[in-house]
């Protein structure tokens, strides 16, 4: 079953290709983008793909310890990719999905007024140079967007053209590549910052003006628009933003000031007035004075003057917040421990000085949506999202069908998705029909056509689950469209390509969950057939499984022994690995040596990813052995399979036997190769010697050659050679044990530690000389 990293990425992908594709989905994108302007722009299109509406995102713990504000229960995450290259993800929460706790601390979102236009034109002015226009907010965000573009778009030009293969950019000359680029990145850099600045952008426009950004039509090429696009706008909006913050800061303080003001003028007034004319004005004419408020149970004057809030404006907030995986109550904080941040816009991403500026230069990194306005910066770690199971996320307010006006979030209910995949109503083939052709075909692209030609050309909705929630599909080309709600008023939708739709079948197949009438552990779904747009039919009624059926439907399976040897082939991952274990398993070795040898060989904490007919799957190499699961992870992944250490060795040895190991001219070659490395870190054990160290006649045959006039090319090949002598290997093995015992006595004889590295590829040379050599086969 295909892991929540996986529907992620098929979500982004999904959304990546379509966000080009007319105007409606790029400027859709762009008024979601510029409020999450400090997000990377894979975590701007998940934003937009899951919570287009959202104004201003961040981890849980930054927003329980940073602001003071608990996520409410229930509140559905946006899921984004994690940072550290794991496969996982990293969850962000709205602010509309928290509410203040008792120690909550103001947001720093800052929202446009028109009394603030002159400070920022300025701004852009000295940001981005002389502006040709500025008579309106408006002319002068377009021509700063010229001129910020016209200074940075050459940076990323040479990608561009490294990657316009196979799009519709592909036939063009260099000159005509550079205008179309630098059009499609000024209107959209210019579409972003006036909406965030809170104009009807849309008004500026026309639709012949974004004409050249559908051009960009392949992944490669709109990731080139849109990473430029998301960086040349922060560089304006991060002024932006400095600029209006100051200016609400000193629009607040004028304000408070002048409250205060009024208050005392009116109080000097009241008393002159009484002191000229006498006490008979009535009170009822004017305020009371600013006291304090009565108490409890007293009666009260009329009023009392109250001074400004000193608190920052609480309208809706502008930027993306980030949250991150734990599921630790809402209620309460959790415990992460950043530290505190830059302005609205987006998540931390390191220090200032680290990323693109107006002059192709350095500025700051992209960091949280909710920050101080003091840009202080933190690191950011990723969660381990993948665990989590309520990335479904909804829009309350579901947008009509047909229109791109909001774009609508992402359908990622795995049960509700589910529930889809168990229904026959809309397929040819029912559920019987492809679990029979499962166990016949083993092939995943072979399954992956059956089950996409099973789907009729028809639009079908049912009531999954004991809620009866409505959810629909429909086959497309690409994959199969599913959504919640009626489909003319649905709330979330996604399209899962076929080769995912094969291994979440995959997955319900192997849990015995696929409903078939086989088992009592198929227990039938509870769903109701309704007719969408002229589908005709009854109902359909799964009716209760019949008899039982022996032992599991499906019993738990290892990955293909073929992915074993695969594994086992490609051995460590540093070069010459392989090389390696053929030549240590060339001599007779105890067992115990073996299993000790895989082990450093391999590593205990390392791993790699393999394709098998068209499958991925996922190795990690641990102390007990090797193991792997089809999909990315070992963890999430399913079929999963440990391969002992004492069965892998066994295995490497039949396949040295069989000459399947290494080809002939690869296993003539590995003496050769292992030698030359065993040399060289001779070579190189012997060079970290100290003074003391040389005077203990520590390595004599090594140094001789080591201390000649040459380079190392040649010293590897001299030492090579000596090797090769009669009784070469011998001596170098014993003045190599030599040192061994020196080092246990005193480990100060060299300069550094001894290295790891250089004392395994020696012992695999050098180490069981005694023992009578093993041929291999060749192939």
């Amino acid at each position: 079953m295909p892991t929540k990293f996986q529907l992620i990425t098929e979500l982004y992908d999904h959304t990546l290709k379509s966000v080009t594709a007319s105007y409606q989905s790029w400027t859709g994108f762009l008024r979601a983008a510029c409020y999450n302007y400090k997000c990377p722009f894979d975590e701007q299109i998940l934003i937009y793909a899951q919570r287009p509406d959202a104004t201003a995102v961040l981890e849980m713990n930054r927003w329980n310890r940073q602001f003071g504000r608990w996520v409410n229960r229930g509140a559905k995450s946006i899921a984004v990719f994690g940072d550290d290259g794991q496969n996982v993800l990293k969850l962000y929460f709205d602010v509309s999905d928290t509410h203040e706790s008792r120690f909550f601390r103001p947001l720093p979102i800052w929202k446009m007024d028109a009394t603030f236009e002159p400070a920022v034109i300025e701004t852009l002015e000295n940001t981005f140079g002389d502006l040709a226009e500025k008579g309106t907010l408006a002319d002068a965000v377009r021509s700063a967007s010229h001129n910020a573009v016209a200074d940075n778009f050459p940076d990323y030009l040479q990608d561009l053209q490294n990657c316009r293969e196979d799009s519709l950019l592909e036939e063009l000359d260099d000159l005509n590549l550079e205008v179309f680029y630098r059009d499609a990145l000024e209107v959209s850099v210019a579409y972003m910052l006036l909406t965030r600045l809170g104009l009807q952008a849309d008004e500026y426009f026309a639709p012949d003006e974004f004409a050249h950004v559908y051009d960009f039509n392949t992944p490669p090429t709109i990731n080139a628009l849109g990473i430029a696009t998301s960086d040349i706008a922060e560089m304006g909006l991060r002024e932006i933003s400095r600029t209006v913050m100051q200016a609400q800061r000193e629009q607040f303080f004028a304000k408070d000031g002048q409250n205060r003001y009024d208050a005392n003028t009116e109080k000097r007034f009241d008393t002159e007035r009484s002191e000229n004319h006498g006490s008979h004005i009535p009170d009822a004419g004017r305020l009371s004075s600013a006291e304090p408020a009565d108490a409890a149970g007293a009666v009260s004057p009329s009023g009392q003057i109250r001074g400004a809030a000193a608190a920052v404006p609480d309208e809706a907030p502008a930027r993306t917040l980030h949250q991150s995986e734990n599921e630790l109550p809402p209620d309460r904080a959790s415990g992460g421990d950043r530290a505190d941040g830059a302005e609205d816009g987006g998540t931390d991403r390191g220090a200032d000085g680290q990323s693109r500026g107006r002059d192709g230069g350095t500025e700051g990194d992209r960091s949280a949506a909710l920050d101080g306005p003091d840009e202080q910066l933190q690191a950011l770690s990723g969660g381990n999202g993948a665990e989590r199971s309520d990335l479904r996320l909804t829009t309350e307010e579901p947008t009509e069908a047909g229109s791109d006006e909001n774009a609508l979030p992402a359908f990622l209910d795995t049960h509700l998705i589910e529930a889809i995949l168990l229904d026959d109503g809309g397929r040819k083939h029912k559920r019987q029909d492809i679990f029979n052709y499962f166990q016949t075909h083993q092939n995943l692209a072979e399954r992956t056509e059956f089950l996409k030609n099973s789907y009729n050309d028809i639009w079908v909705e049912v009531l999954a689950g004991t809620e009866k929630i409505r959810v629909g599909y429909h086959a497309e080309k690409d994959g199969l469209l599913m959504w919640e709600g009626s489909y003319l008023s649905r709330t979330s939708e996604s399209v899962f390509s076929w080769s995912v739709i094969t291994e979440m079948t995959e997955g319900l197949i192997e849990r015995g969950e696929y409903k078939i009438k086989l088992g009592l552990q198929n227990v039938p779904v509870m769903a109701e057939q309704l007719a969408l747009f002229d589908m005709g039919g009854d109902a359909p009624v799964y009716e209760a499984p019949e008899g039982n059926l022996p032992g599991p439907l499906f019993p738990a399976r290892e990955v293909p022994q073929a992915v074993i040897d695969q594994a086992l082939y490609t051995a460590g991952n540093s070069y010459n690995s392989a090389y390696r274990v053929a030549v240590f398993y060339m001599r007779e070795r105890p067992e115990a040596d073996c299993i000790a040898f895989l082990r450093r060989e391999f590593g205990t904490e390392n791993g790699r990813g393999i394709e098998y007919e068209g499958r991925k799957y996922a190795v990690w190499f641990m102390e007990d052995g090797i193991h792997l699961a089809q999909g990315d992870s070992v963890r999430t992944g399913y079929s999963p399979t440990v391969v002992t250490w004492e069965r892998a060795s066994a295995r490497i040895l039949e396949l040295l036997e069989a000459g399947t190991y290494l080809s002939a001219a690869e296993l003539e070659q590995a003496p050769d190769k292992v030698l030359s490395e065993m040399a060289d870190a001779l070579l190189m054990t012997a060079r970290e010697l100290t003074k003391e160290g040389r005077e203990k006649g520590l390595f004599p045959q090594t140094l001789a050659i080591h201390d000649q006039h040459k380079g190392y090319p040649e010293l590897d090949a001299d030492m090579v050679a000596f090797a090769k002598r009669d009784g070469g290997l011998t001596a170098l093995a014993e003045e190599y044990h030599a040192f061994l015992d020196a080092y246990d006595q005193d480990d100060s004889i060299t300069r550094f530690r001894l290295s790891q590295y250089n004392t395994h590829r020696i012992g695999v040379v050098l180490d069981g000389l005694s023992y009578c050599g093993r041929k291999a086969a060749t192939t």
